[in-house]
């Protein structure tokens, strides 16, 4: 797969779209985006994936139209994403993002909170404003604008339920799930939505990209979980079992806390101020008892496996369906 004639092009015009904004309140967005570093210094390459847009793009360009068209699209994909991540790294008080510190550590809570807002309001004027097509159709900008809405929210529930977890002693799987098809799997949804909506026009034909990417977004997660805690430190810039150190209720602690007859003992730890190294040795020892990291790839893998089988089904040429089925497996065998 090479995505870089969407990414290029893609960070091109988010660069250009921000760099035109000279309010200091836009400090927080360009840094938060990657565009510029700590320095002030313009960077001529994402820091982050940009997966969304890029996957707005590619299904555009998959299902027979120019993926030019959903450049618009694709920036606001990005822009609502960044306004999420830079309001979960103050709700989880996180200090590094895309290996370097994170906007509220530099800018404080009350101004990062606002760059989030700010984001997310460019986000939306970006959906609405016309494309550089001679005659944008203002049918397919209000009906994207209106789907991209829909998912933000969606996201965003999912989040307040990830931080309900927080406080809660049992989280099953069911709940986990319901969660990630919210605050990750909507975005990738609505990606895939959008670049087939903006070739179709049909609200039933993009649906089944919306299902795929759904699908896709379900195993990306359970991924970035596994990562989360088993990841190559080179690879993924947080320590082995970074996400136990940080109490998060991700999936692998979830089947550890259900399948364990140490379930006790991991609510024991997760209670206590702070997670030590000890304590992460034994967490992982239950999870490795348990086999929980054959259980979370073996999930990701499943969800992997029915997105292929509807990309099987769908109207695509046979050089589209070998790249939609080489981005699946990437979403499950990823390092990073």
């Amino acid at each position: 797969m090479n995505f870089e004639k969407y990414s290029a092009v893609i960070w091109k015009a988010l660069s250009e779209l921000l760099l035109k904004q000279t309010e200091e309140v836009y400090e927080v967005v360009k840094y938060s985006l990657g565009i510029l570093d700590q320095e002030g210094n313009i960077k001529t390459k994402p820091s982050g994936k940009i997966l969304r847009s890029i996957l707005c793009t590619f299904t555009c360009d998959s299902t027979g139209s120019n993926w030019k068209n959903a450049l618009q699209f694709a920036i606001a994909l990005e822009l609502i994403h960044n306004f999420s991540l830079i309001h979960d790294d103050i709700q989880d008080e996180d200090t590094q993002r895309r290996h370097q510190p994170t906007a509220w550590t530099l800018w404080g809570k009350q101004k990062a909170l606002i760059g989030g807002t700010t984001t997310h309001c460019l986000a939306n004027i970006t959906s609405l404003t016309n494309s550089s097509q001679p005659s944008p159709n203002v049918a397919i900008q209000l009906q994207l604008s209106k789907v991209l809405s829909e998912k933000c929210l969606q996201m965003i529930q999912g989040q307040v339920l990830d931080l309900s977890f927080e406080h809660k002693t049992n989280v099953t799987i069911e709940e986990y799930l319901e969660m990630i098809s919210g605050k990750t799997a909507a975005l990738i949804s609505c990606a895939m939505y959008m670049g087939a909506y903006i070739s179709e026009q049909n609200h039933d034909k993009a649906m089944l990209f919306n299902n795929i990417g759904y699908l896709l977004g379900l195993a990306y997660q359970i991924r970035d979980d596994i990562l989360g805690i088993w990841g190559n430190p080179k690879s993924t810039g947080k320590g082995v079992g970074s996400d136990v150190l940080r109490k998060k209720k991700s999936l692998p602690i979830i089947h550890a806390s259900q399948l364990s007859s140490d379930k006790a003992l991991i609510a024991e730890i997760y209670n206590n101020n702070i997670v030590d190294n000890s304590d992460l040795n034994k967490i992982m020892g239950i999870m490795e008892a348990c086999k929980t990291q054959e259980y979370c790839q073996d999930l990701a893998n499943s969800y992997c496996n029915k997105a292929i089988h509807k990309i099987d089904v769908a109207p695509l040429g046979r050089q589209a369906k070998k790249e939609m089925v080489q981005l699946a497996h990437y979403f499950v065998k990823r390092d990073s």
